[in-house]
């Protein structure tokens, strides 16, 4: 299996990573809960198109030595993400939590 470059995932934010990523943070936020379904959309648009544009910028106009002294710290708080992911999936199926 092959892991995820800081690249390839900057690649995916400019695709369609941003929208998701955004999404599950958003969802998360009580304030934008309170928004109305509108509201709610606009801003999901709009906050979508700065992190895609700011992924491609960060592409386009970060220095490739910089990005591979940033790849290990990327390596490391993808890690930390995915295992909270976990962590949080296998709470969701465990028979004996508490609601």
């Amino acid at each position: 299996m092959q892991t995820m470059t800081l690249n390839d995932f900057l690649v995916w934010l400019t695709a369609s990573g941003a929208g998701i990523v955004l999404s599950f943070v958003l969802e998360r936020i009580p304030a934008f809960q309170a928004l109305t379904s509108a509201a709610k959309s606009w801003l999901t648009l709009a906050l979508t198109v700065v992190i895609a544009l700011a992924a491609w910028a960060a592409l386009t106009y970060i220095p490739p030595e910089l990005m591979v002294q940033a790849a290990p710290i990327f390596t490391v708080v993808a890690g930390v993400v995915v295992a909270w992911l976990g962590t949080q999936a296998g709470h969701a199926v465990d028979p004996a939590r508490k609601l």
